[in-house]
C-alpha cells in the first residue's frame, strides 16, 4: 500500500557531556523497503551548554537484534538554538538497500565543553511504497542438481510491482545446496501460472547464515498476477536439506 505514514509528536529531555553523539529513539523499529523520503519537525526549547541536536537514523539489515551503527541524518546541520527546525530527507540522505528495518531519533552532542541540555520534541513521517509480508518458514530438501521450487508466498497482485527484497535465513544445513529466490506470473488466472524464472539473487546461497538480497528487479509486465518461491539444489552429493527462513517485502512504486 503506498501511504504517508506521520507519528506522533515525542518529547525527550536530552543531554550530552561530550562531542560524541548521544542517541534517543523515538519511534520503534519500523519495515524499511521502499522509504524513499524523511520529513520531520524538530523543535528545541531550554538549550543549555554547547549542545546540537539533529535528526538520527538506525538500520537493521536482517533482525533488529543486530542493527548497524547509528548516525546523524546525512545532509543535515545540528542546531543548537531554541526553535522550530523542519528536516527533509530525499534519497542522498537515506540508504534503503539491503536494510529491512529502520528507526529514527534524535542525536546529541558537545560542540564545546563538557555539557550541552534542551528539550526537545521530534515528529516525522514518511512516504513508503511498499511493504512487508509475512515471514515464511521451512524444513527444505533436494535430491540432486535439478532445482526444487516451493512457493513461499500465494498469487498476489502485481499492480505497481517492481522489486523484492529478502532475508533469508538459513541453518542446520547438511550437503552441498544452493539456495536462491525466484518467481513466477501469471497473465490473467492464478491456476495457469508462467514458469518459474531464474534467480533472483546475485548469487546462489550455500551456508548457514543470514543475508539480505537487497532490492531486486522483477518484470511483471502486462501481468495481473506474481508469486515468489524458495529454489533448492544439490552442487554435488545428494541429498542436501537445511532449515530457511525468509521475509519478503516488495516495492509497489510507479
Amino acid at each position: 500500500m503506498n501511504v504517508i505514514t506521520q507519528l506522533p509528536e515525542v518529547n525527550v529531555s536530552a543531554n550530552a557531556t561530550s562531542n560524541a553523539y548521544v542517541y534517543h529513539w523515538l519511534t520503534g523499529w519500523m519495515p524499511f523497503i521502499a522509504i524513499d523520503a524523511i520529513m520531520a519537525t524538530l523543535k528545541l526549547a531550554n538549550c543549555a551548554g554547547s549542545v546540537a541536536v539533529a535528526p538520527a537514523i538506525q538500520y537493521a539489515a536482517n533482525r533488529t537484534d543486530k542493527p548497524s551503527a547509528p548516525s546523524a541524518i546525512a545532509g543535515y546541520t545540528a542546531k543548537a538554538s531554541d526553535n522550530e527546525y523542519v528536516v527533509k530527507t530525499s534519497d542522498y540522505a537515506i540508504t534503503p538497500s539491503s536494510n529491512n528495518y529502520v528507526r529514527l531519533g534524535i542525536a546529541v552532542k558537545c560542540t564545546s565543553g563538557s555539557l550541552g541540555t534542551a528539550d526537545v520534541a521530534f515528529q516525522p513521517c514518511f512516504l513508503q511504497l511498499g511493504r512487508m509480508l509475512p515471514a515464511w518458514a521451512g524444513h527444505l530438501t533436494a535430491t540432486s542438481a535439478v532445482p526444487i521450487i516451493t512457493p513461499i508466498t500465494a498469487m498476489m497482485p502485481a499492480l505497481n510491482l517492481t522489486k523484492v527484497q529478502a532475508s533469508i535465513v538459513i541453518g542446520d544445513k547438511s550437503g552441498n545446496i544452493s539456495v536462491d529466490l525466484v518467481a513466477r506470473t501469471a497473465a490473467a488466472s492464478p491456476e495457469a501460472p508462467d514458469a518459474w524464472g531464474s534467480g533472483l539473487l546475485v548469487a546462489a546461497l550455500t551456508a548457514d547464515g543470514e543475508s539480505n538480497s537487497g532490492e531486486r528487479a522483477v518484470t511483471t509486465t502486462d501481468k495481473m498476477w506474481v508469486q515468489f518461491g524458495i529454489s533448492i539444489a544439490c552442487t554435488s552429493g545428494t541429498p542436501v536439506q537445511a532449515d530457511i527462513t525468509v521475509i519478503l517485502s516488495i516495492r509497489q512504486a510507479t
